[in-house]
């Protein structure tokens, strides 16, 4: 047995096969905010609520796996997503090392070792490599596009890029960018709206007053600020607050 802890704040987020068998007649037409789902390969068995475990309806199974299972990667994590691409099954341990926003330096550095041997496990350390470089390459890509119309939103995936290449050359250029960002007073301003915006919409109940407030502040900014992207991105959440 391979249990899935899932937890989530914004249905949309939630991964579509599993949002299909969460509909399914089997749990009724509603979605927890967090389910264990029991797992035989990719299909869902059954489901557990956080409930069931805390009374003990079945909490001895749920303790009872074993380690090796405990050590599989969540679904929708980092080291999910590095296993299932790079088609991992003797470097599971090692994988499970990467995590989104933590740097991979250190831990690329050890995999370049295991890559020398010559073995199968080498092969599998070099397709980790060229997935993990890969997601990064993708990642700055879909930044670069994003400075355009949402700047905002770009740094912030661009600090967490940072952190997770730290000390590569996929990202030795954004610590001038960050600073420059940064010195730019309409900019801070709409980034200080961008980060309610996303606690309001990441929320699971979301507040229609909240909405119009930020609206409000983010329909002034638009009118006075004149730098194209700023404009392009307030009038983007505007549109998105639109429909709370």
């Amino acid at each position: 047995m391979v249990v899935v802890v899932i937890e989530f704040d914004d249905i949309s987020k939630t991964p579509k096969e599993i949002k299909d068998n969460l509909y399914a007649s089997e749990v009724g037409n509603s979605i927890p905010r967090g389910y264990v789902a029991d797992m035989g390969g990719d299909q869902v068995l059954r489901y557990y609520s956080y409930e069931e475990i805390k009374k003990g309806g079945w909490y001895k199974e749920f303790q009872a796996l074993s380690k090796a299972e405990k050590k599989k990667p969540d679904f929708g994590s980092f080291a999910h997503y590095i296993t299932k691409e790079a088609k991992v099954t003797q470097l599971n341990r090692e994988v499970m090392s990467f995590r989104y926003g933590s740097s991979v330096k250190s831990i690329l550095s050890q995999f370049e070792q295991k890559a020398k041997n010559g073995d199968d496990k080498a092969k599998e350390a070099e397709a980790v490599i060229k997935v993990v470089n890969d997601w990064g390459q993708k990642q700055f890509s879909e930044i670069e596009k994003m400075k355009a119309k949402e700047p905002t939103k770009a740094y912030l995936k661009m600090e967490s890029l940072y952190k997770t290449f730290l000390g590569m050359p996929l990202v030795e250029s954004y610590p001038e960018q960050i600073r420059a960002y940064k010195k730019d007073k309409y900019f801070a301003y709409l980034l200080g709206i961008r980060r309610q915006f996303a606690r309001l919409m990441s929320s699971e109940k979301k507040n229609a007053n909240s909405a119009k407030y930020l609206s409000g502040k983010l329909e002034s900014f638009a009118e006075k600020v004149e730098d194209k992207s700023l404009k392009s991105e307030a009038e983007i959440m505007i549109s998105e607050l639109s429909k709370i």
